[in-house]
């Protein structure tokens, strides 16, 4: 060949000045096949293989045999040395579309050298090459949901319907079981009463009295959804009722009783203890904090649980929102009590003894079957003083 400069041109076209040609014996580094990118039609019509006669015993997929799959194509793929083979796309229809599911589904499977390729199980994750997670809302994230802890200084967030990606409607649940014998009337406008109060338990046909139209609400259903490990009670609200009011409250109590967030856990030795630190301003503008913290602890028992029956042992318990605010208003009470019971915790606090009081009563016995009339003395003294308190100046005067 003629020699050439920097910007192609030949130099010199004389035999003496021209160059031998050489060719490089390889030219590039062999990449094998990493990824292919394929788009195929495959017919709607066709029937469902694994439902054709052959079948009848078990469905098993074999290459040689055209009766396995619907449809193939196949491609050149190279391997690391660049060598090539031929890469095999079976399509098995799996289901037809119908009116419950309007879909046709197909199957794949990938044969190189006679080998059917198992599909791998690859982590989902981002550019940054964080692992991708799916909460309960249908939204992509990079951490682990739980919904069990309370992470101090993070806000959570607030989600709406019309953020959800995936609107999907849920198909509605049947219940079954003993039929009622109330007779809500033709038109379904006939009311049945509920209740709640103990006082009032003796009313209902729950108790025994076949001839009333009084139920209990409380334990109202028994739910056992999928088969679970355990059944919900369900609870109704006291009121009067007509057939179409008992049935949106049944619903609104289920949807209560079920949802995501009608439930507060407390986890032992995780999220159990609160520790409360006060702080007082000194006259040089600094703040003294108290010398030992006061702890909190949330599994203790208090009244809300004694009265709920929320156990606290084994297993983390389970507080509805009102639970459990006031079972932790009553441990958070009891705590700053304890702590201002010793002459030094109430010197720290700033105050001479305990600072919440508490009545506790006797508890009822049996459930009142019909009114009952008490009679209380009130007692008047004409005597400015405690200790000037005599028989001579009171005066006591029945109430009812």
């Amino acid at each position: 060949v003629y020699p050439v400069n920097d910007d192609g041109s030949v130099t010199a076209k004389d035999l003496d000045s021209a160059l031998p040609l050489q060719l490089p014996v390889t030219s590039g580094d062999p990449q094998a096949t990493s990824n292919i990118s394929l788009g195929v039609n495959v017919p709607a019509a066709a029937d469902v293989v694994p439902e054709r006669a052959a079948f009848a015993d078990g469905y098993t997929f074999n290459p040689s045999d055209p009766n396995t799959f619907t449809n193939s194509t196949s491609i050149t793929i190279f391997d690391d040395l660049g060598n090539p083979t031929i890469a095999t796309m079976y399509f098995i229809k799996t289901q037809s579309a119908s009116a419950e599911d309007p879909t046709n589904k197909y199957d794949t499977r990938l044969v190189i050298n006679d080998t059917v390729i198992d599909p791998d199980l690859v982590p989902s994750v981002d550019d940054a090459g964080n692992q991708i997670f799916i909460d309960r809302f249908g939204m992509q994230t990079t951490k682990v949901p739980d919904d069990n802890y309370f992470i101090e200084g993070k806000g959570s967030a607030l989600y709406k319907k019309d953020n959800l990606e995936t609107l999907v409607d849920s198909q509605p649940a049947k219940l079954t079981g003993e039929a009622t014998e109330f007779d809500f009337g033709e038109e379904g406008d006939r009311l049945v009463k509920i209740v709640t109060d103990p006082v009032l338990f003796n009313s209902t046909r729950e108790s025994g009295d076949a001839d009333s139209r009084v139920y209990w609400g409380k334990n109202f259903l028994t739910v056992n959804v999928d088969n679970g490990d355990q059944p919900v009670n369900i609870d109704l609200r006291p009121g009067e009722y007509n057939a179409t009011q008992l049935a949106a409250e049944v619903e609104r109590a289920i949807n209560a009783a079920y949802g995501d967030d009608s439930k507060i856990q407390i986890v032992q030795n995780v999220d159990d203890t609160l520790s409360i630190n006060l702080f007082k301003l000194n006259a040089d503008g600094s703040s003294t904090g108290l010398t030992t913290a006061v702890t909190v602890d949330l599994l203790a028992a208090s009244y809300v649980s004694d009265v709920e029956n929320i156990t606290l042992t084994g297993a983390s318990p389970d507080f509805t929102r009102d639970q459990f605010l006031a079972h932790s208003q009553a441990r958070i009470n009891s705590a700053l009590n304890n702590y201002a019971s010793t002459t030094a915790g109430a010197s720290a606090l700033g105050v001479s003894n305990k600072m919440f009081a508490r009545s506790i009563g006797t508890k009822m016995d049996g459930i009142l079957a019909e009114t009952q009339i008490v009679e209380l003395s009130h007692v008047t003294s004409t005597s400015t003083t405690a200790a000037g308190v005599t028989a001579e100046n009171t005066t006591a005067t029945p109430k009812y």
